[in-house]
């Protein structure tokens, strides 16, 4: 059984808006990615088909499919942890 994660989608106050980011952004890439500082636990339940929920406004209004978990360090020497996921909001 898939696994989800909800973050929030600071700086975004609608999902048309979250999409039109995601096109300016994307350019031909298959995955778009978020970094956070907590890599999650239970990693493969996310793989899983597991999605990632947008807060957007006080409310979970979207998702995105988690595509991959990459762990990266950071310029500041801190380890984290990069969500890819799939362009397609549902």
């Amino acid at each position: 059984m898939p696994l989800h994660l909800v973050k929030l989608c600071v700086g975004v106050s609608e999902v048309a808006e979250l999409r039109q980011w995601i096109r300016n952004v994307r350019k031909g890439l298959d995955t778009l990615d978020h970094t956070t500082r907590m890599f999650p636990k239970r990693g493969d339940e996310l793989l899983a088909g597991g999605s990632l929920y947008w807060v957007i406004r006080g409310m979970i209004l979207c998702r995105q499919p988690i595509a991959d978990l990459v762990a990266v360090t950071g310029d500041d020497g801190i380890r984290r942890c990069r969500i890819d996921f799939k362009p397609k909001i549902i």
